[in-house]
């Protein structure tokens, strides 16, 4: 490789890795040379394993685990929320149908599967898809009557 020239960027970096971590887990019962930490087991049989920079109690890292989840979640239902009303307003138009409870069904069956795929089956997957089902059905019982061409 040719030795840097007149006009050539020069680019230097470090990895600053941080001084403290804190880390909600266990640590597997192996030598001690060679321990390492795995998920934690909750009483529920939940898998919980945190690492975050600095020194923070449980309390603190699991309740910011939560905000990030909550934002988390706020954005992915806003985003499921856009092809819901596109579908409304085209099933509205196309068959003369009210696009609310097309929208409202469409959204609560996309969160449903979300769901089923992320917990499998549960008290709340369920309740979601009947309901979501009922505001299809709604929908298309409560067809508008398309006004004739004279």
């Amino acid at each position: 490789m040719p030795s840097c020239t007149t006009g050539d960027l020069r680019v230097w970096y470090s990895v600053q890795d941080p001084s403290e971590v804190s880390v909600v887990g266990k640590i597997l019962a192996i030598p001690e040379e060679h321990r390492r930490i795995d998920l934690y087991q909750t009483a529920k049989g939940h898998d919980v394993g945190i690492l975050q920079a600095g020194f923070k109690s449980p309390e603190q890292m699991m309740n910011d685990e939560v905000r990030r989840q909550q934002w988390q979640c706020l954005f992915t239902r806003i985003l499921l929320g856009v092809p819901a009303v596109c579908l409304g307003f085209y099933t509205g138009d196309k068959f003369k149908v009210d696009y609310r409870p097309v929208i409202a069904g469409t959204w609560g069956l996309a969160i449903a599967v979300m769901w089923l795929i992320m917990w499998g089956t549960n008290r709340y997957s369920l309740v979601m898809l009947p309901l979501s089902f009922a505001g299809l059905v709604y929908a298309v019982k409560s067809r508008k009557i398309a006004p004739k061409d004279s």
